[in-house]
């Protein structure tokens, strides 16, 4: 019987049955020749019954297996916090019904999933609280109940080395397969993941949640061009509602869901159109909370949050009391929570190790460190970790900003338990997120980085460039103080762009110690020039101007024909940018003698200096009225780019489009406008394939160059046709911006003026009265800078009131 071994016993079975068969076939067994056959079906029937129950033995087997695998992987949802006084405001609690005005976000990744549409990968952000989560839930929930071809879906869990095999393992599934990546803009195995899904079977799709459309999304696609594509599509999660009455019904709503009974009486203030939701949610929950106490008093959205904490706190105490915790102050409770949402710790001895790294709690006994780690896990524990407590997410952004906001001994405890990159990455990243809608996060942050600078000064960099979170005030003033020498300086100038509005500050600070402690002078001329660009982009044009003509000087005594001219042109931008036309035009020429002798004696080196140049003294000649000087020079420029760009896209198609840009507006200038609006239509195009290639860094030119292309197009009286790209300009606007952003303000004033000339009038009012009440908060806060813009926009108004014969109510809004 040795070769049945093995064998299922449904086989073993069937064998014997044949065997038994066999034997009253047999001549002397029975006489009857009826009894073979007979006995020869029954056997062969009982083998191949035998084998049918091994297999499907062998199926289920097979499909359990498969099945705690994905249960290993992945979660069913975001799951909730069981207990917790702010329970009720996780998405996974499902308390609060699915809002209607949500469902626009749902139907497009629905379609893309079940229409077997282009991509594998579709981004979902919006800020803290925005409904990301329950927007993705939703859609998971449309997925498994279709009738015809349900889907497997699944939240990713953490922990290393599983996102490979999660994708592995869902390209095996019998059933197409989506799988739900939150915090994705934190995961450090993001390109891995993606990899995966490039190499993957079957029919699957990646739908990863994050706060913003950041460089983390660049950075992990950058090592796999050639294996992964670029996300399908992207959506942007903003408020539930437009406007502040339709804010306050959905508050009502979520009051009447937390408390049937009180929900419809009471009270709630402050909320806004710009509310997220969370906080809309929150307001409403303390309300009814301060109902079921017997209080009637409105409750602000600014104090609901506070409340909610204060009540978490107190739940804090009675666990304790019941883990016979209750000498253990408050805050080390709280500093627990802490260290286990930022660090965490894998095992035990981790466990014991974060535990003894509160202040509080270094000599604290064996046996109390068991009953404190019991009592940490009444928010349950993140998959794979021994104590990560699973902090709702409005809780973790308040808490963790609150205990670290000058906390030296806690934010030194972090740097001492955070002993990887990825540790320490981890941890500031939840500062920096949360640093987007609450000011101590930026303060908690900025003690974090100061406790170990040469560690985390770098990272803030990095991930404020991801557009995890803005760390820009955090870093420049922790810079200054940290003891960097000059290598450390050059190291940190490569991580933070010329030209970026994200590290203004952190630029500015850079570019100071830089030109100030540089070496020698060849090195210092460099810092200068580059510190003028960065004072150029901070708007301090003056300042740009003294440190550019620095540099020119100190490369006239060095004999550096090259760094004069490269330092001249500097020089000419910030003349530009100080309204020194003819002296900015100056500068340039001088520079463009010196590059073309350069280039005449060799190429190579100094064409895209040379290009430059010729942008440069074209803007200035525009600045002075110098039309067609203008044109020439920017269509030279157009011709070095377009060459360029030819020999290698990937490094001068930015370059090329910026210069087709300065073009058009030239040709404008010059009344050539049917060829101004062909140079907009050239930029527009290649600024669509860059926005393809990298949605995050790009969106905000592909903005500008839509605002050009309808500028020309309306300039050149084609008014209908400037429309779309005027209202795509907006749309974009609203998603790469804040509230009371200029950027905004000027897109929705040049929509207005080309609805206008469209005879579209109300829509040109609704427009430029947006416009006009964000120019009116940024003259509040900026007079002098923004005065000049709500001037033109309160004319825009005027001018359509006029058109719409209601002369009489301009004199009201411009007095206002």
């Amino acid at each position: 019987m040795s070769k049945w071994r093995g064998r299922g016993a449904g086989t073993a079975t069937g064998a014997l049955i044949l065997a038994a068969s066999a034997l009253a076939a047999a001549p002397d067994y029975s006489p009857a020749a009826t009894g073979v056959p007979l006995a020869a079906a029954g056997g062969l029937a009982g083998f191949l019954t035998g084998l049918w129950w091994d297999r499907r033995a062998a199926r289920r087997a097979a499909e359990e297996e498969q099945r705690r695998q994905w249960d290993d992987m992945f979660t069913a949802g975001p799951g909730a916090a069981p207990g917790s006084v702010l329970g009720p405001l996780e998405p996974g609690a499902v308390v609060v019904p699915f809002e209607s005005g949500h469902l626009r976000h749902v139907t497009p990744i629905r379609q893309w999933c079940t229409e077997r549409e282009a991509g594998r990968v579709w981004l979902l952000a919006g800020g803290p609280g925005a409904g990301k989560t329950r927007v993705a839930m939703r859609v998971a929930e449309n997925l498994r109940s279709r009738t015809t071809e349900p889907w497997q879906c699944g939240w990713l869990r953490d922990g290393a080395g599983i996102a490979a095999k999660a994708v592995a393992l869902a390209g095996a599934w019998p059933r197409p397969a989506l799988i739900i990546v939150d915090q994705a803009d934190l995961r450090d195995d993001l390109s891995d993941l993606l990899a995966a899904a490039g190499r993957a079977p079957g029919t699957i799709r990646l739908l990863l949640i994050a706060r913003e459309f950041g460089g983390w999304w660049t950075e992990a696609q950058t090592p796999l061009r050639e294996s992964v594509e670029t996300a399908a599509a992207s959506t942007w999660v903003g408020p539930l509602a437009g406007d502040q009455p339709a804010q306050q019904a959905a508050a009502r709503r979520a009051a009447a869901a937390f408390d049937p009974d009180r929900g419809g009486q009471v009270r709630m203030t402050g909320i806004q159109a710009g509310t997220p939701a969370v906080l809309l949610h929150a307001t409403a929950l303390e309300a009814v909370l301060q109902a079921a106490d017997g209080y009637d008093a409105p409750v602000h959205v600014d104090d609901a949050v506070a409340s909610l904490l204060d009540r978490e706190r107190e739940r804090w105490t009675r666990e304790a009391a019941r883990q016979r915790l209750s000498g253990v102050p408050e805050d080390d409770l709280r500093d627990i929570l802490v260290l286990g949402a930022l660090v965490g710790a894998a095992d035990s001895p981790a466990g014991e190790r974060l535990l003894r790294a509160v202040p509080g709690l270094a000599e604290a006994s064996p046996e109390l460190l068991v009953r404190l780690t019991v009592w940490a896990h009444l928010y349950g524990v993140a998959g794979g970790f021994h104590l990560r407590p699973r902090l709702p997410a409005f809780l973790a952004d308040y808490l963790v900003a609150d205990a670290l906001d000058g906390n030296d001994d806690l934010a030194a405890a972090v740097t001492g338990l955070a002993v990887t990159q990825a540790q320490a990455s981890y941890a500031l990243a939840v500062l920096a997120r949360a640093a987007a809608h609450y000011p101590a996060a930026l303060r908690a942050a900025e003690t974090l980085i100061r406790a170990d600078p040469r560690r985390f000064l770098p990272l803030a960099v990095i991930q404020a460039n991801r557009g995890i979170g803005p760390l820009d005030a955090a870093i420049a003033a922790a810079l200054p103080e940290a003891g960097f020498d000059w290598p450390d300086l050059v190291a940190l100038s490569t991580l933070v762009p010329l030209f970026t509005e994200a590290l203004m500050r952190t630029g500015l600070a850079l570019g100071e110690l830089s030109s100030r402690t540089a070496p020698d002078q060849p090195k210092r001329a460099d810092a200068l020039i580059k510190y003028s660009l960065r004072l150029r982009v901070a708007g301090r044009a003056r300042d740009a101007g003294a440190a550019a003509s620095t540099a020119v000087g100190i490369y006239r005594e060095l004999t550096d024909r090259a760094g004069t001219a490269v330092a001249l042109i500097a020089r000419a931008d910030a003349l530009y940018d100080t309204a020194e036309a003819e002296a900015a035009v100056e500068a340039a020429a001088a520079a463009l003698e010196i590059l073309r002798e350069l280039v005449e004696q060799e190429p190579g080196p100094h064409i895209q200096n040379l290009a430059n140049a010729l942008t440069t003294i074209g803007r200035a000649q525009l600045g002075a009225d110098r039309h067609l000087e203008a044109v020439a020079a920017h269509g030279e420029a157009v011709g070095l780019w377009r060459t360029l760009a030819h020999q290698d896209p990937a490094s001068h198609l930015r370059s090329l489009s910026d210069a087709l840009a300065s073009y058009s507006f030239s040709l404008r200038r010059a009344n050539r406008l049917d060829e101004a609006v062909a140079a907009a239509d050239e930029a527009v195009g290649h600024w669509r394939k860059l926005t393809a290639a990298h949605p995050d860094g790009n969106l905000t030119f592909l903005a500008s160059a839509l605002e050009l292309q309808a500028g020309a197009l309306r300039a050149a009286d084609r008014s209908d046709e400037a429309i779309p790209p005027a209202f795509e300009a907006v749309r974009l606007r609203r998603l790469l911006t804040h509230a009371n952003d200029p950027f905004l303000a000027s897109a929705l004033s040049a929509l207005a003026t080309v609805l206008w000339s469209a005879r579209r009038l109300g829509e040109a009012l609704t427009n430029v009265d947006e416009a006009i009440g964000i120019w009116r908060a940024l003259t509040a806060e900026d007079q002098p800078a923004n005065q000049s813009f709500l001037a033109l926009s309160l004319t825009i108004r005027a001018g359509l009131l006029r058109d719409m014969g209601r002369d009489g109510e301009t004199d009201a809004l411009d007095g206002g």
